[in-house]
């Protein structure tokens, strides 16, 4: 281009005697001084750009750097199934033997074999979300408590309960064999107490506390007892893969679980009720249905 204007300019001047005046400048380009040039040919300037400017830097066009949210895991929360507390909080300790007194729990029962010192059994309020989803009509209080089922070895032990309507206890506890044993057998029996007014019981034993599936006593579950007037049930404790009782597996934790219900499938009984309430609209002055439960194990 720039010999193509020369030669314009030369042949002008020679040709024509027209003037013709060369001129240069810098021009900067992204902060770098540029050689730029240009021709005057007859007072009318035309500029010529130098394109490849040695040392201009690229355009870069600026993108704002991504913020990535930082990425918050929860923490893992590992459940103890041994460990229940109540509802104020206090963690209720594992395991309890049948003597042992509770500091700070709202009394639920009593226990002992009728002496005095040691009647008292104590247990908690525990929360029934997660739990009790099987019970009909609804638990609204459980009261909670755990035992050590081998102190009541050969023992002709009575424990003596009552609470009210809609309500239940669970023991919980973790079967063991003695030495050299491959099962042990523990009876439980149930009868009307000597407080609160007389109602059907519904006597379960499972892995769940306040497990109390109508469904399973009627499909003939031998961990699922009722009874009107007495109640009971025999479980053992063995590694066999069978037993003709309600069977446990040593080490693993269960729940024996009682309320006040005829679990037997209508019209004979009412699994859909709880029997206390329906006693104590005809028992005017009870507040509270009662029974006796009595555990031995040999």
């Amino acid at each position: 281009m720039i010999k193509k204007l020369a030669a314009l300019a030369f042949a002008l001047t020679s040709a024509s005697a027209m003037a013709v005046v060369w001129s240069s400048h810098t021009m900067t380009v992204n902060g770098v001084s540029c050689p730029d040039s240009s021709v005057t040919i007859l007072a009318t300037t035309i500029a010529i750009t130098v394109k490849n400017c040695a040392g201009v830097p690229p355009v870069v066009p600026v993108v704002p750097p991504v913020v990535v949210p930082p990425v918050v895991v929860p923490p893992v929360v590992v459940v103890d199934p041994n460990k229940i507390t109540s509802i104020e909080g206090y963690t209720i300790p594992s395991p309890v033997s049948k003597v042992a007194q509770q500091p700070g729990a709202v009394h639920a029962g009593q226990m002992g074999g009728g002496t005095t010192a040691n009647r008292e059994i104590r247990a908690w309020a525990i929360s029934t979300a997660g739990r009790c989803s099987n019970a009909t009509p609804p638990i609204n209080t459980l009261w909670y408590h755990n035992i050590d089922l081998a102190a009541y070895g050969g023992q002709n032990s009575i424990d003596m309960f009552d609470f009210g309507p809609n309500e239940a206890v669970s023991y919980g506890f973790t079967p063991t064999l003695p030495a050299g044993a491959t099962s042990s057998v523990t009876k439980f029996f149930m009868t009307f107490g000597s407080t609160g007014t007389p109602a059907a019981t519904y006597l379960t034993v499972s892995k769940s506390p306040c497990d109390f599936d109508s469904a399973k006593f009627a499909a003939g579950n031998p961990c699922y007892a009722t009874g009107v007037n007495e109640n009971g049930m025999t479980v053992q404790t063995t590694n066999a893969a069978t037993s003709p009782v309600c069977k446990l597996t040593p080490g693993v934790k269960y729940y024996i679980n009682v309320r006040f219900q005829d679990a037997r499938p209508f019209p004979t009984g009412t699994p859909n009720a709880d029997a206390c309430a329906a006693q104590l609209t005809t028992r005017p002055g009870y507040a509270s249905c009662g029974f006796l439960i009595q555990m031995q194990t040999y």
